[in-house]
């Protein structure tokens, strides 16, 4: 895990952000002009992603990350897929989700504003105590230390509260999730040994 090798005991306490890029897309290419209620003219998951976000979701159940409801997605059909597949029928649509990049933009056109500051909103409030809140969306930098989210990958951030930001705290690629959780089941094995 990126950061703080701890991050993981920050999380199972709550209040983060789990802001997670949908899983991996199949090769096939995006019409122009996507239709959100046509998932044909959209990238759409491929098998492997397909499994990589159930494994995302088996994952955090085994890690016992406590998630709010619901998970929120962009409107695209590979977020809400990858949504459903790891966390099942407990998701929403975010709107403004698709215009993830406004929030690294300073000069922005009227009607765009208000959709920023929605995100700013949902990006800047603390969840409940003790639980995260999971977002599904697409790469956005949200550190300048990383270019892109890869596919299934995780940025953590802390809210600050409404109007004080919020703080990014790393990056969990995958990978890395998987070995988080490889060594809480050896641990559990080798203590019941």
């Amino acid at each position: 895990m990126s950061g703080d090798h701890h991050i993981l005991t920050d999380i199972l306490e709550g209040g983060y952000i789990l802001y997670t890029r949908h899983a991996t897309t199949s090769t096939n290419t995006e019409s122009p002009n996507p239709d959100l209620n046509d998932c044909s003219t959209q990238r759409n998951l491929g098998t492997e992603g397909q499994a990589e976000a159930k494994e995302l979701g088996e994952i955090y159940r085994r890690l016992g990350i406590t998630v709010s409801n619901p998970v929120l997605t962009s409107p695209y059909c590979r977020t809400r897929d990858t949504a459903k597949l790891a966390f099942g029928d407990r998701t929403e649509v975010f709107h403004d989700l698709i215009h993830i990049h406004l929030l690294a933009e300073s000069q922005i056109p009227e009607p765009m504003k208000r959709s920023k500051d929605r995100l700013l909103q949902l990006f800047e409030t603390v969840p409940h105590a003790g639980q995260n809140l999971v977002i599904i969306g697409h790469s956005h930098s949200f550190d300048p230390s990383y270019r892109e989210i890869p596919f299934a990958g995780t940025v953590v951030l802390q809210p600050g509260g409404q109007h004080r930001g919020f703080t990014f705290k790393g990056l969990v690629e995958l990978a890395q999730w998987r070995n988080e959780a490889s060594t809480i089941s050896n641990r559990l094995l080798e203590a019941i040994k």
